[in-house]
């Protein structure tokens, strides 16, 4: 259920309101600026005839649309690619793989279902077979990243990364993009406590050092979700992704402070014991 619009919304592409459609906040655009007609995006889109950046960016600030607006785009974006280029051209398979890295950041799903409804009408059962077929590639490569990428997650460059989260930053794209920084930060943090807490075998030190890392990594999440809250608003669907985040780690952090109080006590209670028995 979406939050109820303020008075007066209205499109920044072509002034009128709700009436024949739905207004969404794509961006993190604000003011008389902040809604749209995904159709007037579409349009709009339609008109970059070098860059498919049109497709997915807002071009005002600079940040990545999001929500359904997100991945009605990258489905036209993929229509207009095949009817310009063909098929078989780079162009169709990078607006294929936009669609697949839209489909995993919004969490939905890109199959057969969602393109039969999204595809342009006139052209859907010549092409739907093919950019079914182009996004089962990309999703193979996205599925080969991922995999590399857990495995080379306690390799990052942690100094580089605290870099970019120290970064000043001025415009509101810059904000989002460190707060991103800082939520990868956090989950690399999470990451190694994760890890570590397979090893049952660690030492109370240890275990306090994985607090300590845990303690930080949730305070990077609340300071990125407390960025992107102020400038996306509470209800911006990049709002939720960083809260949800932040509830994770929160969990993570939650389960750290009981496991060490747990081993204080018990810890406490054998030295006790042992006291006694002497």
């Amino acid at each position: 259920v979406r939050a109820p619009l303020p008075a007066g919304a209205a499109c920044r592409v072509c002034f009128c309101g709700e009436e024949d459609e739905p207004l969404w906040q794509p961006c993190a655009c604000r003011g008389e600026s902040a809604y749209a007609h995904a159709s007037c995006l579409r349009k709009w889109a339609e008109m970059a005839t070098v860059s498919t950046a049109a497709s997915y960016e807002c071009p005002t600030c600079k940040t990545r649309y999001t929500g359904p607006t997100a991945v009605a785009l990258a489905v036209d974006r993929v229509d207009l690619e095949y009817d310009r280029s063909g098929p078989d051209s780079r162009h169709a398979d990078v607006a294929c793989a936009n669609l697949v890295v839209v489909g995993l950041r919004e969490g939905t799903t890109i199959d057969a279902a969602l393109l039969r409804r999204q595809l342009r009408k006139d052209t859907r059962r010549d092409r739907l077979d093919l950019v079914l077929a182009s996004i089962k590639k990309c999703e193979q490569k996205r599925d080969k990243a991922i995999e590399a990428t857990k495995a080379s997650l306690l390799d990052v460059d942690e100094g580089a990364l605290r870099k970019k989260c120290d970064a000043a930053a001025s415009t509101a794209a810059e904000q989002l993009s460190r707060a991103d920084s800082r939520l990868e930060l956090a989950f690399v943090l999470a990451e190694r406590c994760v890890r570590r807490l397979n090893d049952h075998s660690r030492s109370r030190d240890e275990d306090r050092k994985l607090q300590v890392a845990a303690s930080e990594a949730l305070a990077l999440a609340q300071a990125a979700h407390s960025d992107v809250k102020r400038i996306l608003g509470p209800n911006h669907d990049d709002t939720r992704r960083h809260l949800r985040c932040v509830g994770r780690l929160h969990a993570l952090d939650k389960h750290l402070r009981e496991t060490n109080a747990q081993r204080a006590k018990r810890e406490n209670l054998a030295e006790r014991l042992a006291r006694v028995d002497c």
